[in-house]
């Protein structure tokens, strides 16, 4: 198996797939990028697209199939500007809200993204317009805190707390937990 350089990969590479010499010798030296790719079925299938938009469909016992590594999460302004196509929140004005959008081009102090519900690109030019997504951890306990639990004056019990966050469903039955 070739290293892949991933910096000189084509734009939008998910993966590389390349004929395993010892398995597969009628294929030998063949390798290709592919745009997307995911496992099929069980056992060792994968199937995906390649770079020309052709399908395709190959066993892992015959071929190597490198993944692109993912990209460290962008941590916000102290990170400078995100790289692109990371996922983060950005400030929409015209609508007063907090959104998530996908990084298409960063330019020195420049940002193109794409808000997912809209499908409308924006440009942004001050960072401070940008933070990143909230950890799954961090956006349960915004839900829980937020959780407006009677009487709001005097203590709640712990019981009556933690049985509010069941019914809102923001608490798991210890075998759920993994």
């Amino acid at each position: 198996m070739r290293e892949i350089d991933w910096n000189e990969a084509p734009k939008g590479a998910a993966a590389y797939v390349e004929a395993d010499p010892v398995a597969n010798r009628s294929h030998e030296g063949v390798g290709f990028f592919a745009a997307e790719i995911k496992k099929a079925g069980s056992g060792t299938e994968w199937e995906g697209v390649k770079m020309d938009g052709t399908m395709f469909h190959v066993f892992a016992d015959y071929w190597n199939i490198v993944l692109r590594p993912s990209q460290p999460q962008w941590r916000g302004p102290e990170d400078g500007l995100p790289p692109v196509g990371a996922e983060v929140e950005a400030w929409i004005e015209n609508r007063n809200v907090w959104a998530k959008v996908t990084v298409l081009a960063v330019d020195v102090d420049t940002v193109v993204w794409r808000n997912g519900t809209d499908r409308r690109s924006y440009i942004g030019t001050h960072v401070n317009d940008l933070r990143p997504l909230k950890s799954d951890k961090e956006r349960a306990v915004e839900a829980a805190l937020a959780q407006d639990c009677d009487p709001r004056d005097g203590m709640l019990s712990r019981h009556d707390f933690c049985a509010r966050l069941y019914d809102a469903g923001l608490l798991r039955l210890p075998e759920e937990q993994s």
